[in-house]
This record gives C-alpha cells, sequence and structure tokens, in this order.
C-alpha cells in the first residue's frame, strides 16, 4: 500500500519533509480506490484488498473479511486526522506532545522549561528527527 501509495515531500530548495510525506501517504492510501471497497450503504463497513507486488500476486488480506479492513482504515483515517494536527500547529511543544501519542517515546517530548529550541531538545539524541521539520 505504501509502496504504491508514497508521496515524496520535497521543497523547491531540496529540503525533505517526512510528516508532509507521511500524511500524503496515508490520504493517498484512503482516498485510492483500489485497496479499500466500502461494503455497506452507511460508509461503516470496508473490505481491504493489497496484492503482492509480484508474482503471484496474491491478495494478503483475502481470508480476512470486512473486519479487518475496517479496523484499519478507521486507524489510518484517525492517523490522518491527527497528523493533520500536527501540520497545522504552530507549538513545537504542542507537536511533539501529538506525534508521542501517535508513535510513542520515538518522538520526546521537551520540557515546557527548557528553552524550547529544537536544536537544545535533541542535541543529546543523535538519529532523532525534529518533527517540526517533517517527521
Amino acid at each position: 500500500m505504501i509502496k504504491k501509495s508514497f508521496h515524496p515531500s520535497i521543497n523547491d530548495n531540496g529540503a525533505c519533509n517526512d510528516l508532509l510525506a507521511l500524511y500524503d501517504t496515508v490520504d493517498e492510501i484512503l482516498e485510492n480506490k483500489e485497496f479499500f471497497t466500502c461494503k455497506s450503504f452507511d460508509d461503516s463497513s470496508y473490505d481491504l484488498e493489497v496484492e503482492l507486488p509480484v508474482k503471484p500476486y496474491k491478495d494478503i488480506f483475502h481470508k480476512h473479511g470486512t473486519s479487518v479492513g475496517t479496523s484499519l482504515r478507521n486507524k489510518l483515517v484517525y492517523l490522518r486526522k491527527k497528523l493533520k494536527e500536527v501540520i497545522e500547529e504552530q507549538d513545537f511543544i504542542k507537536q511533539c506532545k501529538i506525534l508521542n501519542k501517535l508513535f510513542g517515546d520515538d518522538f520526546p517530548v521537551p520540557d515546557e522549561n527548557s528553552s524550547g529550541t529544537k536544536s537544545s531538545v535533541y542535541s543529546n539524541s543523535p538519529g532523532l528527527v525534529i518533527p517540526n521539520q517533517g517527521a
């Protein structure tokens, strides 16, 4: 699903924005009618079909029915909503709190009494992606 739906986000200066890329990718998965098929009039039940990218191209969800499709779709809708909140939020600490609730401790929340600068928060944490710059 991600391979077929991935949308990179690179600005005119060549800087990547992982947050926008993730949002756009989740949005494409949800909007692309290839994966989720509505099975009810009230849009509450979905079937999921994802084929392997190589032979035999078998649907990896062929035995799961609508409960898995509906559950995954609902989780992706929630993820898209929360990512939109992060994108629209201007306060760095609030962005970190939202991402922390979504992804856990890989997105630490800085102390509100600290200087609050991104570099001071992450200077002792090599390898972490700064959420405001696109995580």
